[in-house]
């Protein structure tokens, strides 16, 4: 018992570190330098930390930067408000009509970002103002801009399939193609409860003129290049012209070229590209440094393997135990990133439930991602509604509010996943 407590011990610190603030990569890093040390020694345990840093400069982890940079070439060239732009003249006269154009235009700001983060921080920026100008009530724009914010752990290219995709050395492509359905049914989903929602209410979301066909034209004009980076991408991943690492330097490489021939992006903007994917690369290498060090003292520990063992002898089924992961999933969605979550479980979970229960891991992948969707808008700490209203300073009440009509749809896609496996498992 002592010696299971002792091996148990750097859990509990990293729970304890995590609970006063302290940040998840020097909590994983911390958590599991500890238990390599009580494991094996401290001249032994040396060997893997200077081993480890190298590890996420492979040739597999350079798709992470590669994917940011393209999103965020796209990004300061101004496509994101013009996308905005476009879906609002073609879909700003329906009922509820902006806040529909702000679902479709986060889904696309998903597939160009791969952040649910980046994401809602962008449209909240560029919706809130012009929804708020024109009469729509704070509970329904908050909750429309933080929900559909999460599409982007689903719709590929998703940072954080393509995270679960290295850790677990599962096909990305697989993976991207796995969140399809999944990613195109919440969004449908997400604009029936808007449709329902203002026709049940039609105060808080007023009625705007149609848009002319040459105007909506106009406005679709300047967003093709940005969609044809996204095609190219996902086209050459789908079709195996190129593999998930080599999408993202032509992803990179076309989202320049249309960021400058197509948007007029100058130096200034290609500058603030670079240094913040600089930035935002930085400290998702340094999370992931921290979890191969934590996922080391996992393997030593062989902790994964006797949780196998004892979850085996259990009297539950393996459905039960996936149901409680998944509640686990929920509630880390409500104070972590999504990133964050994934690097710090998958070497406990992943085992578990694919190898243990004999679960599909491309299924599981999808499974997940669709949950921690649920966590993100979930209280107390649902990481979007934190974003989206701390970005424009709405009320985080109104946030909650609109965001628990879409949760809905949530709840219906998963039990779906349940209950349809093939929505995923097609690509197998």
């Amino acid at each position: 018992m002592i010696e299971a407590a002792i091996f148990l011990s750097p859990i509990l610190l990293m729970i304890i570190l995590l609970i006063i603030g302290v940040p998840i990569s020097y909590t994983m890093l911390i958590a599991g330098t500890t238990g390599l040390v009580i494991v094996m020694g401290f001249n032994r345990s040396q060997g893997i930390l200077v081993g480890a840093p190298r590890d996420p400069i492979s040739f597999t982890y350079t798709t992470i930067p590669l994917f940011i940079l393209m999103a965020e070439f796209l990004d300061k060239s101004g496509i994101i408000s013009d996308l905005y732009d476009a879906t609002q003249d073609w879909l700003g006269h329906l009922p509820g009509g902006l806040a529909i154009a702000t679902t479709v235009a986060n889904g696309g700001m998903a597939a160009l970002s791969g952040s649910s983060t980046a994401s809602v921080a962008a449209m909240s920026k560029i919706s809130y103002g012009e929804m708020k100008n024109r009469g729509y009530k704070d509970s329904l724009t908050m909750g429309t801009i933080a929900g559909s914010g999460t599409f982007a752990i689903m719709i590929p290219p998703s940072l954080g399939l393509i995270v679960y995709g290295i850790i677990t050395e599962n096909n990305i492509g697989r993976l991207f193609l796995g969140g399809v359905v999944p990613g195109i049914l919440t969004l449908l989903g997400y604009v029936g409860v808007i449709v329902v929602w203002t026709l049940y209410n039609p105060e808080i979301a007023p009625k705007m003129e149609k848009s002319s066909m040459s105007k909506r034209l106009q406005s679709s004009k300047r967003v093709w290049p940005g969609v044809l980076v996204i095609a190219i991408v996902l086209g050459g991943i789908y079709s195996g012209a190129i593999t998930a690492t080599e999408a993202g330097a032509v992803g990179a490489s076309s989202a320049l070229l249309v960021s400058v021939l197509a948007y007029g992006m100058g130096y200034e903007q290609a500058y603030e590209a670079l240094r913040d994917t600089l930035e935002t690369s930085g400290m998702i290498f340094l999370i992931i440094f921290g979890a191969l060090v934590f996922g080391f003292y996992l393997t030593v520990s062989q902790l994964p393997q006797d949780l196998i063992s004892l979850i085996q002898e259990l009297p539950i089924t393996p459905t039960q135990v996936l149901l409680i992961i998944l509640l686990v999933y929920i509630l880390m969605g409500a104070l972590m990133d999504q990133l964050a979550i994934l690097l710090l479980t998958l070497p406990i979970t992943y085992p578990v439930v694919v190898n243990g229960l004999g679960f599909g891991p491309i299924w599981f992948g999808i499974l997940i991602a669709k949950t921690i969707e649920v966590g993100l808008v979930t209280p107390p700490i649902g990481l979007n509604v934190y974003i989206a209203t701390g970005t424009v300073n709405a009320d985080l009440a109104d946030g909650f509010a609109g965001a628990a009509r879409f949760l809905i749809v949530d709840i219906i896609i998963i039990a779906l996943l349940f209950l349809f496996p093939e929505m995923v498992t097609w690509v197998n």
